[in-house]
């Protein structure tokens, strides 16, 4: 999840600050989270936890921030660098997708960043059997590059229908900044996606059977973990609670903790067991 790329990458955004960055390109007069607001009044009605309204809010601004600096693009009032109204007609590229893509696609690894813990994460990466990303960006294959290994790369729903090579598969569900029209963000793009989100969740659990998944970068708020893990436990054996616990590990940031803090965790909402880290030394994770 982004908190990997956010931990390494220099100003890596999370997806609020994406969109006040992009709010701040379309000459709005309002501010940003007074907008917000007003789409979160909108579903107070509604019994959404904390991880389902924030994605109907950020998903609902992404498709009014991208309504926007769709048509400052057509009006002339934004240009973006290597595209054109042709291109935009032609190929039916979304402005507003390109200029992410384009976002994303410088990497600079931060000043302060531990090397000994980086080097580690480096190797982990080297070691995982399946990488699944929610990611545009391209980190994960550059430390692999670096590596001297190329992953099998899948994009979107590509990879899951095949007879997948079972090492080193990388599978980038939200979309990649070398395609435009692959970038996951607005509600029309989610709503497509979850269609057909259960192809990943079986990717997934057909690989589960002698693995573990660990989910890093994320917090158990976000939708991606919630709703696979919903996924998961709809569809694991009903098993020793203990068992289902070494299978999904939930790693989380706890700034400034320095052990490892482990526990397993039963959620009855999605009803499953899983096994929860907190920590901030992700050397020792790794």
């Amino acid at each position: 999840g982004s908190g990997i790329s956010k931990r390494y990458i220099e100003g890596y955004p999370t997806w609020e600050e994406l969109l006040n960055e992009y709010w701040s390109q379309c000459n709005e007069t309002n501010d940003f989270y007074h907008y917000l607001l007003t789409i979160k009044d909108k579903y107070k009605h509604e019994a959404l936890d904390e991880s389902a309204l924030n994605h109907k809010i950020y998903t609902e601004a992404a498709s009014y921030i991208e309504e926007r600096f769709n048509q400052l693009f057509i009006s002339n009032k934004i240009i973006l660098d290597g595209l054109d109204a042709k291109k935009v007609f032609s190929e039916n590229i979304s402005p507003f997708k390109y200029s992410i893509c384009k976002r994303f696609n410088e990497i600079n690894i931060k000043k302060d960043v531990n090397i000994e813990e980086f080097e580690s994460f480096k190797k982990l990466l080297k070691k995982a059997k399946m990488i699944i990303t929610t990611n545009y960006d391209a980190f994960i294959e550059l430390l692999l590059h670096e590596q001297n290994i190329t992953p099998k790369l899948y994009i979107g729903n590509e990879g899951f229908f095949e007879d997948t090579v079972g090492w080193c598969e990388l599978y980038k569900i939200h979309g990649d900044i070398k395609d435009p029209k692959s970038i996951i963000i607005n509600s029309d793009d989610y709503e497509k996606y979850d269609e057909k989100a259960i192809l990943i969740s079986a990717k997934i659990l057909s690989n589960m059977i002698k693995n573990p998944i660990i989910f890093i970068g994320y917090s158990l708020t976000d939708r991606n973990v919630k709703k696979l893990l919903s996924d998961f436990s709809s569809q694991l054996p009903k098993e020793d609670g203990r068992k289902t616990a070494e299978r999904i590990i939930l790693i989380q940031r706890k700034a400034d903790e320095n052990e490892v803090l482990v526990k397993q965790v039963t959620d009855q909402q999605l009803q499953v067991t899983y096994t929860s880290i907190e920590t901030d030394n992700y050397k020792i994770i790794y």
